[in-house]
């Protein structure tokens, strides 16, 4: 929208029926690029991938203020809790991925620390927090609408500390006023004011829908908890299962005491029962937990002289920052960034020739083909345009159909100078040479003629891991571009 490249507007931003509010992703990646390119121009590829990076790590760093004073108020060391925030594997990659996950863990924390903020500033909750919770409220659940489900413990904590009308009031009001301009946003973006469009509620009608969800893989209701939690938090998962045992046993008397951690385990607990509800599970969903889990399991880790379980939280993180951070799915963005800086001159230069550019991308995550900077084609764009760039992720389709898609392309335009490339992951077994009859491409074809893809590997981008189509030797350990080149018979 910003740049006008050429690009994939996922089904959650479907104009007919949006799902996500713009708002989130706007100030994530549209603020800094359009803050960089008022002033500079179009950025470079490297800080075009950077800035939004860039953008949710200056966000994520509050979650560490919001851990030091939270730990004030339970009387745990705050250098034991930003030992262990920052040493989370959670909290280090998607802190600095744009996922709306992230944001969503940054927006729930804040909301735990307001909901705590009475405790050390009684003037500045009456006049500021009210409103501050009521906004950040609002904002969360047009991020995600399962914020909601993780930031109602903390709802109720605020509650419970109202003593007068006022609070309540400047709360609901900021509450409601923030739902007001985000939605016309959203209905501005999406529907040019024609309707109204609320996307938290299109989102969970969508989530409400078992139909909906199977399109993106069903899990088993315990996927959650005994699976994606652990998988996130590992030993710290353990140690909030003592927590939880500990906290429920306090008698009634110490309530009010240990209302915050009591706060910080129903956050954990809530959220992943209410989630486990739905048949799709990933683990992303579970991010916005990392703030309570680490303050509750700090102690265990970093306060305590036995080093086994310092060296056992250590030793976890790092295995796993390496592997989703280094290795797994690694090398697709690189790959954007090699075809974008090798394709595009050799299409730029040769401006007297028509020339078409296909690429394809098999058994990968899906690319994000903004990063390839195509833009839309006028007088001025040459070559290198969106007319003549075709991008496509053909997921886990059979082999045949990304053979007959580049022979269709090229079938299509004659006189036409065509540039093919492959991206497939070096777990992946392609033969040198392809031969195929046309009439298994098409039931259509007016002639038959036997079709023969020459496969050369062009480059290879290291690490790169598909857990889908695990390696089984190190040198499959690997992203290859295939130059492609067909031939009729």
């Amino acid at each position: 929208d910003i740049f006008s490249f050429q690009y994939l507007r996922a089904w959650e931003f479907d104009a007919n029926y949006p799902c996500r509010s713009i708002t989130p992703i706007f100030l994530m990646s549209g603020v800094p690029w359009l803050g960089y390119s008022t002033f500079f121009g179009i950025p470079p590829l490297w800080l075009m991938i950077l800035l939004p990076k860039l953008m949710i790590l200056s966000l994520t760093v509050a979650i560490d203020f919001f851990g030091i004073r939270i730990s004030r108020i339970l009387s745990i060391s705050s250098v034991h809790t930003i030992d262990m925030l920052s040493t989370s594997w959670v909290i280090l990659l998607f802190g600095s991925r744009t996922f709306s996950n992230s944001l969503e863990m940054v927006v729930v924390s804040a909301l735990i620390f307001l909901a705590c903020s009475r405790t050390t500033n009684h003037t500045l909750f009456n006049r500021w927090i009210p409103v501050a919770f009521g906004c950040l409220g609002a904002f969360s659940v047009f991020v995600r609408f399962t914020a909601a489900i993780f930031a109602f413990p903390s709802a109720l904590l605020f509650l419970s500390k109202l003593n007068e009308i006022t609070p309540l009031v400047l709360s609901v009001t900021s509450f409601l006023l923030t739902v007001v301009v985000l939605v016309l946003i959203d209905s501005w973006y999406f529907a040019n004011l024609d309707r109204i469009v609320i996307t938290p509620w299109n989102s969970l009608r969508y989530n409400l829908d078992h139909s909906n969800l199977a399109i993106h893989g069903t899990h088993w209701r315990g996927t959650h908890l005994f699976v994606n939690f652990p998988m996130l938090f590992g030993p710290a998962a353990v140690a909030f299962a003592l927590a939880f045992r500990n906290g429920i046993r306090l008698p009634v008397s110490a309530f009010h005491h240990s209302a915050v951690q009591l706060t910080l385990i129903a956050t954990v607990v809530t959220g992943i029962a209410i989630l486990s509800l739905a048949p799709h599970q990933e683990p992303r969903f579970l991010v916005p937990l990392a703030l309570p889990v680490c303050l509750l399991t700090s102690p265990v880790f970093f306060g305590r002289s036995n080093r086994f379980w310092k060296i056992t939280w250590l030793g976890f993180n790092g295995i796993v920052l390496i592997f989703f951070g280094g290795l797994h799915q690694a090398a697709v963005v690189p790959s954007l960034a090699y075809l974008n800086s090798n394709l595009k001159p050799l299409v730029t230069h040769d401006q007297h020739t028509n020339v078409s550019v296909n690429i394809a991308y098999h058994h990968t995550y899906m690319p994000p083909r903004a990063f390839l900077m195509i833009p839309e084609c006028s007088e001025n764009s040459g070559n290198w345009c969106s007319d003549r760039v075709n991008v496509i992720d053909w997921m886990d389709e059979p082999p045949q159909k990304v053979y007959c898609w580049f022979w269709e392309l090229e079938h299509a335009r004659e006189n036409v100078r065509i540039l093919n490339r492959l991206v497939v992951p070096g777990s992946i077994d392609i033969p040198s040479t392809i031969r195929f009859n046309s009439s298994v491409c098409s039931m259509n074809n007016e002639s038959e003629e036997s079709i023969q893809i020459e496969m050369k590997v062009e480059h290879q981008i290291r690490p790169h891991l598909s857990t889908e189509h695990f390696p089984h030797f190190w040198n499959q350990l690997v992203l290859n571009i295939y130059r492609v080149q067909l031939t009729r018979g």
